[in-house]
């Protein structure tokens, strides 16, 4: 007998628009209310009234609308200009280390030959990139067993980074340990 699993998912709604919205809608009511009672204050105008209220009513929901709608909207272009982020622009760093993980994850999987083509692609982008390099040694050993083409990538990364820099500490590590397979075998 199998039993029907539900499983009730809770939706997180983003109430600032509305918080924002009755703001507004409180300071509109409160500034046409002002204006209205010193408009009526002057000599030989009419009295205020209940016609009068549901006038400013009526006038403040599309004015805290149109306010919040504003500020959303330029707030959050004004915050992005501010920030540095532009719009539709690509993250390039974000998207390098997307790519990267998805080469790792390929790896780890023992998908050698997707893995060895996205870093092909990746390093075709940007060829002196020493981690993306180091994958593809380690794609090239690990998954097809070139020990010759994964040693090239690797004195490649020693060429290009500096001593102190961590993937040239690695390279030089895992080149003594792939000499020291090469021994053994």
């Amino acid at each position: 007998m199998t039993e029907d699993i539900r499983i009730n998912v809770k939706r997180e709604r983003d109430r600032t628009p509305i918080f924002r919205f009755f703001r507004f809608f409180v300071w509109t009511t409160g500034i046409l209310t002002l204006m209205t009672f010193l408009s009526r204050a002057l000599p030989g105008a009419t009295p205020f009234s209940l016609k009068h209220v549901a006038i400013i009513l009526l006038c403040s929901i599309p004015l805290s609308i149109l306010c919040a709608f504003i500020i959303e909207k330029v707030g959050g272009g004004l915050g992005s200009m501010l920030s540095g982020w532009i719009s539709g622009g690509i993250d390039h760093d974000g998207r390098f280390s997307g790519e990267i993980h998805k080469i790792k994850y390929s790896k780890r999987m023992g998908h050698f030959d997707q893995a060895i083509q996205m870093v092909n692609n990746l390093l075709h982008e940007n060829p002196d990139n020493s981690e993306a390099t180091l994958l593809k040694a380690q794609i090239l050993w690990e998954g097809f067993g070139n020990a010759a083409t994964a040693k090239k990538c690797l004195n490649r990364i020693i060429e290009l980074a500096p001593e102190d820099d961590r993937f040239h500490r690695w390279a030089t590590s895992y080149l003594k340990t792939l000499a020291g397979m090469e021994e053994k075998d």
